[in-house]
């Protein structure tokens, strides 16, 4: 996910919330389902970035392996007198 799909997709979660306060505000009376929507339609925007997050720190986590494990297969090469 580029960093415009992101800043699409958090657009998204915010214009949808938008639209269940208006409903809400619109409201004649306390409606509990509406406000049980725009709560799991918050959460499910928290998790969406939290694993947006998850994602993003995984694939640092495996630049990192890969850069070590490069950088040893390199040190072997060298150890052992073959070509890299």
């Amino acid at each position: 996910m580029t960093e415009t799909d992101r800043i699409l997709a958090y657009a998204d979660q915010i214009e949808s919330l938008g639209i269940v306060k208006e409903w809400l505000g619109k409201a004649p009376s306390y409606n509990s389902q509406l406000h049980r929507l725009t709560h799991l339609m918050m959460q499910q925007a928290l998790y969406v970035n939290r694993m947006e997050m998850y994602i993003e720190d995984l694939k640092f986590l495996n630049s990192e392996i890969m850069e070590k494990k490069n950088k040893d297969i390199i040190n072997l090469k060298k150890q052992y007198g073959l070509q890299y």
